[in-house]
Protein backbone atom coordinates (compact mmCIF):
# COMPACT_ATOMS: atom_id res chain seq x y z
CA UNK A 1 0.00 0.00 0.00
CA UNK A 2 2.83 2.34 0.86
CA UNK A 3 4.50 1.52 -2.44
CA UNK A 4 1.33 2.42 -4.37
CA UNK A 5 0.99 5.72 -2.48
CA UNK A 6 4.64 6.52 -3.17
CA UNK A 7 4.12 5.74 -6.86
CA UNK A 8 1.05 8.01 -7.07
CA UNK A 9 2.95 10.79 -5.32
CA UNK A 10 5.85 10.44 -7.76
CA UNK A 11 3.50 10.56 -10.76
CA UNK A 12 1.79 13.70 -9.44
CA UNK A 13 5.20 15.34 -8.96
CA UNK A 14 6.30 14.45 -12.50
CA UNK A 15 3.11 15.84 -14.05
CA UNK A 16 3.28 19.00 -11.95
CA UNK A 17 6.81 19.66 -13.20
CA UNK A 18 6.06 18.84 -16.82
CA UNK A 19 2.74 20.68 -17.16
CA UNK A 20 4.25 24.19 -17.66
CA UNK A 21 6.53 22.86 -20.36
CA UNK A 22 3.62 21.12 -22.07
CA UNK A 23 1.55 24.31 -21.82
CA UNK A 24 4.37 26.27 -23.45
CA UNK A 25 4.40 23.85 -26.35
CA UNK A 26 0.63 23.98 -26.81
CA UNK A 27 0.31 27.76 -26.43
CA UNK A 28 3.41 28.67 -28.42
CA UNK A 29 2.14 30.77 -31.36
CA UNK A 30 3.02 29.84 -34.91
CA UNK A 31 5.76 32.21 -36.05
CA UNK A 32 6.68 32.98 -39.65
CA UNK A 33 10.30 32.13 -40.31
CA UNK A 34 12.71 32.32 -43.21
CA UNK A 35 16.33 31.26 -42.93
CA UNK A 36 17.71 33.87 -45.30
CA UNK A 37 15.71 36.65 -43.64
CA UNK A 38 16.93 35.60 -40.21
CA UNK A 39 20.54 35.66 -41.38
CA UNK A 40 20.30 39.00 -43.24
CA UNK A 41 17.66 40.91 -41.26
CA UNK A 42 19.90 43.98 -40.86
CA UNK A 43 20.34 44.20 -44.63
CA UNK A 44 16.65 43.81 -45.48
CA UNK A 45 14.16 46.63 -45.95
CA UNK A 46 10.64 46.23 -44.59
CA UNK A 47 8.13 46.69 -47.46
CA UNK A 48 4.70 45.34 -46.47
CA UNK A 49 3.02 46.34 -49.73
CA UNK A 50 0.88 44.60 -52.34
CA UNK A 51 2.35 43.98 -55.76
CA UNK A 52 1.01 42.68 -59.05
CA UNK A 53 3.04 40.02 -60.84
CA UNK A 54 3.92 41.36 -64.29
CA UNK A 55 5.17 38.10 -65.76
CA UNK A 56 5.34 34.51 -64.58
CA UNK A 57 8.10 34.07 -62.02
CA UNK A 58 9.14 31.38 -59.58
CA UNK A 59 9.38 31.65 -55.81
CA UNK A 60 12.90 30.72 -54.75
CA UNK A 61 14.16 29.43 -51.42
CA UNK A 62 16.41 32.49 -51.15
CA UNK A 63 18.11 35.11 -53.33
CA UNK A 64 21.18 32.87 -53.23
CA UNK A 65 19.37 29.55 -53.68
CA UNK A 66 17.12 29.16 -56.74
CA UNK A 67 15.41 26.03 -55.46
CA UNK A 68 11.83 26.45 -56.68
CA UNK A 69 9.09 26.64 -54.05
CA UNK A 70 6.32 27.51 -56.49
CA UNK A 71 5.35 29.78 -59.39
CA UNK A 72 3.50 33.10 -59.45
CA UNK A 73 1.28 33.80 -62.46
CA UNK A 74 1.05 37.10 -64.34
CA UNK A 75 -1.71 39.28 -62.90
CA UNK A 76 -1.57 37.64 -59.48
CA UNK A 77 -1.47 39.94 -56.43
CA UNK A 78 1.04 39.14 -53.68
CA UNK A 79 2.23 40.85 -50.53
CA UNK A 80 5.94 41.54 -50.19
CA UNK A 81 7.17 41.72 -46.61
CA UNK A 82 10.89 42.45 -47.05
CA UNK A 83 13.27 43.39 -49.86
CA UNK A 84 16.96 42.50 -50.26
CA UNK A 85 19.02 43.65 -53.23
CA UNK A 86 16.20 43.44 -55.75
CA UNK A 87 14.60 40.35 -54.22
CA UNK A 88 11.31 40.38 -52.33
CA UNK A 89 10.05 37.98 -49.66
CA UNK A 90 6.49 36.86 -50.37
CA UNK A 91 4.23 36.83 -47.32
CA UNK A 92 1.10 34.76 -46.86
CA UNK A 93 -1.31 34.88 -43.92
CA UNK A 94 0.47 32.17 -41.96
CA UNK A 95 3.91 31.83 -43.55
CA UNK A 96 6.54 33.28 -45.84
CA UNK A 97 6.43 31.97 -49.40
CA UNK A 98 9.93 32.36 -50.78
CA UNK A 99 11.84 35.09 -52.62
CA UNK A 100 10.94 36.61 -56.00
CA UNK A 101 12.65 38.87 -58.51
CA UNK A 102 11.26 42.37 -57.84
CA UNK A 103 11.85 43.47 -61.43
CA UNK A 104 8.83 41.32 -62.29
CA UNK A 105 6.63 43.02 -59.68
CA UNK A 106 4.76 46.31 -59.78
CA UNK A 107 3.49 47.98 -56.64
CA UNK A 108 -0.25 48.58 -56.46
CA UNK A 109 -1.79 51.78 -55.11
CA UNK A 110 -3.60 50.29 -52.12
CA UNK A 111 -4.66 51.18 -48.59
CA UNK A 112 -1.10 50.87 -47.29
CA UNK A 113 0.17 53.25 -49.97
CA UNK A 114 -2.64 55.70 -49.28
CA UNK A 115 -1.82 55.66 -45.57
CA UNK A 116 1.88 56.18 -46.24
CA UNK A 117 1.17 59.24 -48.40
CA UNK A 118 -1.73 60.85 -46.57
CA UNK A 119 -1.67 59.40 -43.07
CA UNK A 120 -0.59 62.71 -41.53
CA UNK A 121 -3.69 64.41 -42.97
CA UNK A 122 -6.10 61.95 -41.33
CA UNK A 123 -7.76 63.43 -38.25
CA UNK A 124 -9.18 61.56 -35.26
CA UNK A 125 -12.84 62.47 -34.82
CA UNK A 126 -16.00 61.33 -33.10
CA UNK A 127 -18.38 61.53 -36.04
CA UNK A 128 -21.84 60.18 -36.73
CA UNK A 129 -23.49 59.35 -40.04
CA UNK A 130 -27.24 58.87 -40.28
CA UNK A 131 -28.37 56.06 -42.61
CA UNK A 132 -31.85 56.03 -44.05
CA UNK A 133 -33.59 52.71 -43.42
CA UNK A 134 -33.49 50.51 -46.49
CA UNK A 135 -30.72 52.44 -48.21
CA UNK A 136 -27.17 51.24 -48.81
CA UNK A 137 -24.06 53.23 -47.86
CA UNK A 138 -21.03 52.40 -49.98
CA UNK A 139 -18.00 51.14 -48.04
CA UNK A 140 -14.51 51.53 -49.56
CA UNK A 141 -11.11 49.98 -48.69
CA UNK A 142 -9.65 53.51 -48.56
CA UNK A 143 -10.78 56.99 -49.68
CA UNK A 144 -11.08 57.34 -53.43
CA UNK A 145 -10.51 53.64 -54.10
CA UNK A 146 -12.55 51.48 -56.43
CA UNK A 147 -15.77 50.30 -54.81
CA UNK A 148 -15.62 46.53 -54.30
CA UNK A 149 -19.14 45.80 -53.15
CA UNK A 150 -18.86 46.59 -49.44
CA UNK A 151 -21.78 48.40 -47.84
CA UNK A 152 -23.56 49.40 -44.64
CA UNK A 153 -27.30 49.17 -44.15
CA UNK A 154 -29.84 50.15 -41.53
CA UNK A 155 -32.54 47.50 -41.25
CA UNK A 156 -34.68 49.29 -38.68
CA UNK A 157 -34.95 52.61 -36.83
CA UNK A 158 -32.63 51.39 -34.07
CA UNK A 159 -29.69 50.99 -36.45
CA UNK A 160 -29.61 54.32 -38.25
CA UNK A 161 -26.43 55.87 -36.81
CA UNK A 162 -22.92 54.85 -37.81
CA UNK A 163 -19.93 56.14 -35.87
CA UNK A 164 -16.72 56.99 -37.68
CA UNK A 165 -13.46 57.61 -35.85
CA UNK A 166 -11.21 59.15 -38.53
CA UNK A 167 -11.77 61.80 -41.16
CA UNK A 168 -9.94 62.86 -44.32
CA UNK A 169 -10.82 65.46 -46.96
CA UNK A 170 -9.85 64.64 -50.54
CA UNK A 171 -8.59 67.12 -53.19
CA UNK A 172 -12.16 67.54 -54.44
CA UNK A 173 -13.31 68.74 -51.02
CA UNK A 174 -15.25 65.59 -50.13
CA UNK A 175 -15.12 64.33 -46.55
CA UNK A 176 -14.38 60.67 -45.87
CA UNK A 177 -14.91 58.86 -42.58
CA UNK A 178 -13.40 55.62 -41.33
CA UNK A 179 -15.86 53.20 -39.71
CA UNK A 180 -13.92 50.98 -37.32
CA UNK A 181 -16.77 48.54 -36.70
CA UNK A 182 -20.40 48.25 -37.72
CA UNK A 183 -21.87 44.76 -37.43
CA UNK A 184 -18.50 43.20 -38.44
CA UNK A 185 -18.03 45.67 -41.33
CA UNK A 186 -15.29 48.28 -41.45
CA UNK A 187 -13.86 50.66 -44.02
CA UNK A 188 -14.16 54.20 -45.42
CA UNK A 189 -17.40 55.98 -46.26
CA UNK A 190 -17.75 59.12 -48.36
CA UNK A 191 -19.56 61.28 -45.82
CA UNK A 192 -20.27 63.90 -48.48
CA UNK A 193 -21.99 61.34 -50.73
CA UNK A 194 -22.67 58.16 -48.74
CA UNK A 195 -25.16 56.60 -51.15
CA UNK A 196 -23.43 57.37 -54.43
CA UNK A 197 -20.57 55.41 -55.98
CA UNK A 198 -17.55 57.70 -56.35
CA UNK A 199 -15.14 57.44 -59.25
CA UNK A 200 -11.69 56.03 -58.35
CA UNK A 201 -9.22 58.85 -57.65
CA UNK A 202 -5.96 56.97 -57.75
CA UNK A 203 -3.91 55.22 -60.43
CA UNK A 204 -3.71 51.46 -60.42
CA UNK A 205 0.00 51.43 -59.67
CA UNK A 206 1.94 53.42 -57.07
CA UNK A 207 4.59 54.54 -59.56
CA UNK A 208 2.09 56.26 -61.85
CA UNK A 209 1.44 59.99 -61.67
CA UNK A 210 -1.79 61.03 -60.00
CA UNK A 211 -4.33 62.38 -62.46
CA UNK A 212 -5.53 65.98 -61.88
CA UNK A 213 -8.87 66.17 -60.15
CA UNK A 214 -11.66 66.44 -62.76
CA UNK A 215 -13.40 69.00 -60.55
CA UNK A 216 -10.35 71.22 -60.14
CA UNK A 217 -8.38 72.78 -62.97
CA UNK A 218 -4.63 73.21 -62.47
CA UNK A 219 -3.65 76.66 -61.18
CA UNK A 220 -1.75 77.46 -64.39
CA UNK A 221 -4.84 76.82 -66.51
CA UNK A 222 -6.99 78.96 -64.21
CA UNK A 223 -4.44 81.79 -64.50
CA UNK A 224 -4.42 81.59 -68.30
CA UNK A 225 -8.21 81.63 -68.46
CA UNK A 226 -8.35 84.65 -66.14
CA UNK A 227 -5.75 86.47 -68.24
CA UNK A 228 -7.66 85.73 -71.44
CA UNK A 229 -10.88 87.05 -69.89
CA UNK A 230 -9.11 90.22 -68.73
CA UNK A 231 -7.52 90.87 -72.15
CA UNK A 232 -10.85 90.27 -73.88
CA UNK A 233 -12.57 92.75 -71.56
CA UNK A 234 -9.93 95.40 -72.28
CA UNK A 235 -10.22 94.89 -76.06
CA UNK A 236 -14.02 95.21 -75.87
CA UNK A 237 -13.73 98.51 -74.02
CA UNK A 238 -11.15 99.79 -76.56
CA UNK A 239 -13.31 98.84 -79.54
CA UNK A 240 -16.40 100.43 -77.98
CA UNK A 241 -14.58 103.72 -77.33
CA UNK A 242 -13.06 103.70 -80.79
CA UNK A 243 -16.48 103.09 -82.31
CA UNK A 244 -18.00 106.00 -80.36
CA UNK A 245 -15.13 108.29 -81.40
CA UNK A 246 -15.56 107.44 -85.09
CA UNK A 247 -19.33 108.01 -84.86
CA UNK A 248 -18.78 111.44 -83.29
CA UNK A 249 -16.38 112.48 -86.08
CA UNK A 250 -18.90 111.54 -88.72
Amino acid sequence: MKKIAALITALILVFSLSTPAMADVILEPVRKSDEFLNAHMQECTRIWRNFEVQSETKRCKSPQDDTELGVLSAGETVRIAFEWNGWGLVEYSDSYGGWVDMSKMRQLFDAAEFSARYGEEIASVDGELYIEVGREVKLYPFPGSEWRGGSLQAYDEDQTVVNYIESWTDPQGREWGYVGYYYTAKGWVCISDPYGETEPMWPEYADEELSPSPERLPAAVIALVAAAVAVTAVLIVVFIRKGKKNAAQE
